[in-house]
This record gives C-alpha cells, structure tokens and sequence, in this order.
C-alpha cells in the first residue's frame, strides 16, 4: 500500500509504509503529522494510524496543563507599558507638566513595546519546556496581538488574554 504524507504544508509521495516508519522514526514525521492512503477516507494524524510511535516524543501539553503565567502578565502588558512610561517621564523629566508632555506625545512608546516583546519571549521560552515547536512564533514576537492569537489557538487556551490585550491597547489610545 502506498501513503501520501505531509510535510510543511505540502504534499509528499506516494512512499511505502515501510518508508512512512522511517520517516517517522527519524523524527521527520511526528504523532500529529497528516498521513493518507487508499483505505483513509481523509487524511488523519500519524497517531490515529497503526504506526509504531512510540519513538516519538509525547504531545505537547496544552490549556491549562502549560503554565499560562506569562500569557496573563502579557494581557495586561498595554497597561503595565503605559504605567512604565509614565514612570520613566516623571524620573527623567525636569517637570510633572514636561513629563505629561513627553508621555502624551509618545516619547518613550519604545518601552511599552519593548515589555510585550520581553514577555512575548519568555513565554516562547516557556511553550518550549512544555513540548510545543514554536519556531513558527518566533516571527510574531513584534505583531503581540497576532503572537497572542496564534499562541492561544495553537495551546488550546481561551481567547480572553488576546480580547483582554486588544481592549486594554485600545484603552491606552485614548
């Protein structure tokens, strides 16, 4: 029998099973890789086949097995930038009235952006300790709102640090 397999959101054979094991035991398939063949009435997951996976490391873990500390921290990040900002104004500014105007006129914006990249990171840091590939977040440590999207779809957590982050960056326009 022969299988079409996925890799990287292409399609690749037809290869033997003897192949798709190879593959698989060589970590270039993993448990949640897409697999299809003639018997399949759609492509399924290497894990829902009878494939020996049992070289593979386990899944990644997900909702509220990872330790989502720094996806909360992140949430509130619009805010806790914004405190950051006024704080550094009022230390380095001649004058409370000199502070506001920097604060208003977006003077030290680089520091809210800066706190969400940091805890965009050390979140990263922390989705690797729990299994997840997240070379594909990386790119998204500058975009927080689509990081904060993408991360919590992809770990399966709800959508309320990614509405709380978007409600509270708006809040911080005005």
């Amino acid at each position: 029998m022969q299988y079409h397999y996925e890799e990287n959101g292409h399609r690749k054979g037809p290869v033997e099973k003897e192949d798709i094991q190879k593959l698989i035991d060589n970590n270039i398939l993993n448990r949640d890789s897409k697999l299809w063949c003639q018997d399949f009435s759609d492509w399924k997951s290497i894990h829902e086949t009878d494939f020996d996976i049992s070289k593979l490391p386990p899944p990644p873990l997900t909702g509220s097995s990872i330790n989502n500390t720094f996806i909360w921290i992140l949430a509130f990040a619009p805010i806790i930038g914004s405190v950051l900002e006024y704080a550094f104004a009022y230390a380095t500014s001649s004058s409370d009235f000199q502070a506001e105007i920097n604060v208003e006129n977006g003077n030290y914006w680089t520091i809210t952006l800066l706190v969400n990249i940091l805890i965009c990171w050390l979140d990263e840091k922390q989705l690797n300790k729990s299994g997840h590939d997240t070379s594909k977040f990386k790119g998204w440590l500058w975009l927080v709102p689509v990081y904060l999207y993408i991360r919590c779809t992809k770990t399966k957590v709800n959508l309320a640090p990614f509405i709380i982050w978007i409600v509270l960056f708006l809040l911080t326009l005005y």
